[in-house]
């Protein structure tokens, strides 16, 4: 993600938002309609602002609200159902807009939480009902049956449910100075009992996302977008064209655009010319 959150994509942290005489997301013209899972233009949150928003369970953390326009829109966690595991959601929308070989590698990484424990009391059933409706594992072998069709990717799942056993709210010592050290204490050790049983397995997935970016970015055209935020302006002056301000997201584009529209021939237009004519992503200063 990058912050401010201003480039045309979703966060995929299950945000959901609530609304009492407030907006919509709807209503600042992100419908989703049908298949339609692009949602148009992001705002322009801070990174804070989206890690609070996506943060904020019900019963432990207050919602954040937010003033877009004139109106404020209230965000709270959406961690119910297939939102507590976004990971088929990203699939299905990167296919969506790039098409089925567009999705070359998921890596997916779960909490190592406990399984749910069965009992009687009201109490019992009432967390056997949370635990249902949040259960991430559904939505797991949803993706690990998609990555074996035709269409499919290589999936990797970096996770052992009920490896840790520690209450989303636990936190000891609650206070002091070791505040927490025994519960991020076993955090810790339970990660490096799992990396110690699961070390080849890190390796070949470190290995497959290798050489997965090399593949893509030996396509300069959609690379140098989706690695850096690169646009092309058509801005004339270093061309030796009238600069109509076209702006396109690859260099293929630009070149035809410039052959077109501004009648230069395929051999005049030096590789050097157009880099000076590329403007890639820039985040916005901090505010001092």
């Amino acid at each position: 993600m990058n912050s401010p959150l201003n480039r045309n994509n979703r966060t995929g942290t299950g945000l959901s938002t609530t609304s009492s005489q407030r907006i919509h997301t709807r209503e600042q013209g992100r419908v989703n309609t049908g298949d339609s899972i692009n949602y148009g233009p992001a705002s322009n949150f801070e990174i804070w602002q989206i890690a609070r928003a996506a943060t904020a369970a019900p019963l432990y953390f207050a919602p954040l609200e937010l003033k877009i326009e004139n109106d404020v829109a209230v965000f709270e966690d959406g961690g119910f159902g297939q939102y507590n595991n976004p990971t088929y959601e990203g699939i299905r929308e990167v296919k969506k807009l790039h098409g089925k070989s567009a999705v070359g590698i998921v890596v997916s990484v779960g909490t190592a939480r406990a399984a749910a424990k069965y009992g009687r009391t009201t109490a019992d059933r009432l967390e056997m009902i949370i635990h249902t409706a949040t259960d991430p594992e559904r939505v797991e072998e949803q993706v690990r049956a998609a990555s074996s069709k035709d269409d499919g990717f290589t999936y990797f799942r970096l996770n052992k449910p009920g490896l840790l056993e520690v209450p989303l709210d636990e936190w000891k010592p609650k206070s002091g100075q070791n505040s927490g050290e025994k519960t991020l204490k076993v955090i810790k050790d339970r990660f490096l009992e799992w990396h110690s049983e699961h070390h080849d397995l890190l390796s070949e997935c470190a290995q497959e996302l290798v050489r997965q970016r090399r593949i893509r970015a030996m396509d300069r055209n959609r690379w140098e977008h989706f690695a850096i935020g690169a646009v092309y302006r058509c801005l004339g002056g270093c061309l030796d064209v009238e600069g109509c301000h076209a702006k396109f997201k690859d260099r293929a584009s630009f070149r035809s655009h410039l052959v077109g529209h501004h009648n230069k021939e395929e051999e005049e237009i030096d590789d050097q010319e157009l880099r000076r004519c590329m403007e890639p992503f820039k985040y916005r200063e901090v505010p001092r």
